[in-house]
């Protein structure tokens, strides 16, 4: 039988007697106040003729069961009313008995017993018998010890019930063996159920905690508590039987008292051999389900350090093969310094065979030992490091740039037993980067060459990421100034309202390239006239990372272009003002351009006249021409 978890301790079939008995001892009470309401024999004294059970005794039980219902109760109000029910009882009980104590000594009942209240429960026809008022009193002193909850009062509370338990056995059986002074003291006897019912409460009160010095024992699932469990209902009901036969035969005359009596030693010296013989055979046959399990229990256990060897050896030839077909170099280093295991890419990177490794000193195989030693020895003291940088030397000289990454690893019991170290060969990527360092210092150079155009380079936010010295010099601003700004200042307030620099982003952004001409603000506050064009940056990808922006500066072109414009405008005007036609004539006869005059004087329009033949425009055509 296992013990049970809960606050009481409660194994499964002593949790079910333990509310089987309180609803039982319920049910015994309540009908025997029904009994007494309907005046029904059956119910008060269970045959006619038998004593009846009192209605304080009938209350008193009632009280004990709900108190005994509500031992385990979670809630506050009803643990309270279980203290109270059991001080109630205590209290009819140690009534009760002072009443008697009067009685033996005055010889009559104390005056305050006829009072109204007092008179319902002390009465001389309705107080309980003497051994129910010392049972009760021993009953609600054990609930009130249990309630506590405490296994040193559990322990008393068990030891306490157990001289009330042989009282309400002795009752049970002065009715088997018809001796009423068992149980009729100082002339109130005790009622057959009444006996019944406190048998139950002792039994339950007993099966509420079986973690105390009794209960443990008999609850135990070792071979002396299933002994224990076997016997015990066989010991309580056969003197009961054997003394009942007895006690029926004498009054029967079927045999004398001496012959009685030599029975009833003749049917205990059988029974307890039979019990003897019993417990031999079931203790045998225990041994042997025991040895059996045993057996079982070791064969499984065999079969299962089996399986979990194979499954360990499949496992680390797994881990082995994950080891070995690592391209990085693998090693395993001692807390002293010393290899314990390596891959075979160790081997490649080194030219040592492992066995030349195992048991030599890390640090042994570096161009820079103390740099190695320090490395696994930062390990140890932080737990791991990271990218950390060395250079492996081979056995023919070559060498190898490593990153090494490296972490403890411990036993079961969290001992530290060394350190795990994996190398990346960086070789080629320190190449790469080398190549890549010459390239952007090259591109760096040609930006920061050109002066006469503003390169510029930005992420899609429009945040500056680069500026060379043609962007100082045309705007005004240092690159520790303006990197990490928004490009927004570089352009006008015009062109942004306008929508103008968004359009440009977005032709860029969607086409690749965009360009156009824009009013530019330097630092400032100057503005001047630039051709932009806007290139997308794309990552490796082929996604866009940011634009880079090539201006120029076409302020003197357009002064240039203006001048000439300007010029172009008088020279017309000469032109126009001449009263005179004027035209000009391309190598080939035909009109370039004319003025008013030549438009009044043909009569056609100079969009008319411009293209056509010089000669068409007069009488001798061949003579013109």
């Amino acid at each position: 039988m296992k013990q049970g978890e809960d606050f009481f301790f409660l194994p499964t079939t002593a949790r079910f007697l333990y509310r089987l008995t309180a609803w039982i001892v319920l049910a015994i009470g309540g009908l025997a106040l029904v009994g007494w309401a309907f005046d029904i024999t059956l119910l008060k004294s269970i045959r006619a003729g038998w004593n009846s059970m009192k209605v304080v005794t009938a209350i008193c039980l009632m009280m004990l069961a709900a108190a005994f219902m509500w031992l385990r109760a979670g809630d506050p109000w009803k643990r309270a009313l279980c203290r109270f029910f059991c001080i109630l009882v205590c209290a009819t009980a140690a009534g009760s008995l002072m009443v008697y104590g009067v009685v033996l000594s005055t010889g009559h009942d104390p005056g305050w017993v006829s009072a109204p209240f007092f008179s319902l429960f002390l009465g001389p026809t309705d107080r309980m018998a003497v051994p129910t008022a010392l049972i009760f009193l021993g009953l609600g002193c054990s609930l009130l010890l249990l309630h506590t909850g405490r296994r040193g009062m559990a322990d008393a509370a068990h030891a306490l019930v157990l001289p009330v338990a042989v009282m309400s056995y002795l009752v049970l059986a002065g009715y088997i063996f018809s001796a009423p002074s068992v149980h009729a003291w100082l002339g109130v006897p005790v009622a057959l159920h009444t006996g019944v019912a406190l048998c139950l409460l002792c039994l339950g009160i007993l099966s509420a905690r079986t973690d105390t010095w009794l209960m443990s024992s008999l609850t135990s699932p070792e071979a002396g508590g299933q002994m224990a469990r076997r016997l015990l209902p066989l010991l309580l009901l056969l003197p009961l039987v054997i003394g009942f036969l007895r006690v029926r035969g004498e009054r029967a005359d079927i045999f004398e008292s001496e012959v009685g009596v030599a029975l009833v030693a003749a049917i205990y010296a059988v029974s307890f051999l039979f019990l003897i013989w019993w417990s031999a055979r079931s203790g045998n046959r225990l041994q042997r389900k025991t040895e059996r399990a045993l057996r079982e229990a070791r064969d499984r256990l065999d079969l299962q350090v089996r399986e979990r060897t194979a499954e360990l050896s499949r496992t680390a030839l797994y881990a082995r093969n994950l080891i070995e077909t690592s391209l990085d170099p693998l090693v395993t280093i001692s807390p002293d310094g010393k290899i314990t295991d390596v891959n075979e890419a160790t081997i490649n990177v080194t030219g040592v065979s492992r066995g030349q490794l195992v048991g030599t000193d890390f640090s042994d195989y570096f161009t820079e030992p103390s740099r190695a030693r320090e490395g696994y020895e930062q390990v140890f003291a932080k737990g791991l490091v990271t990218d950390y940088p060395l250079t492996i030397r081979h056995a023919s000289g070559r060498t190898t740039d490593v990153l090494y990454n490296a972490t403890i690893y411990r036993s079961e019991a969290g001992e530290v037993q060394g350190v795990f170290a994996a190398a990346r060969d960086v070789t080629e990527s320190k190449k790469v980067m080398r190549a890549f360092i010459e390239t952007k210092n090259f591109l760096d150079n040609i930006l920061e060459s050109s002066t006469r155009y503003s390169i510029i380079g930005k992420d899609l936010n429009n945040r500056i990421l680069s500026w060379n010295e043609g962007a100082h010099r045309n705007y005004g601003y240092a690159a520790q100034e303006i990197i990490g700004r928004d490009s927004g200042i570089l352009h006008t307030p015009e062109d942004i309202k306008s929508g103008a620099v968004d359009e440009m982003m977005k032709v860029a952004h969607e086409n690749g390239v965009a360009e156009g001409e824009f009013l530019r603000v330097r630092k400032d506050g100057s503005r001047f006239v630039a051709t932009v064009v806007v290139t997308r940056r794309n990552d490796a990808s082929g996604h866009p990372i940011g634009y880079l922006v090539i201006s120029n500066d076409i302020s003197e072109k357009k002064l240039t272009e203006q001048r000439l414009w300007q010029a172009s405008l008088y020279a017309r005007s000469l032109i126009e003002a001449s009263l005179d036609p004027l035209v000009t004539i391309s190598a080939d006869g035909k009109i370039t351009d004319v003025n008013e005059a030549t438009i009044n004087v043909t009569g056609v329009s100079r969009g008319q006249l411009v293209g056509t033949d010089f000669s068409d425009y007069f009488t001798e055509p061949s003579r013109a021409r």
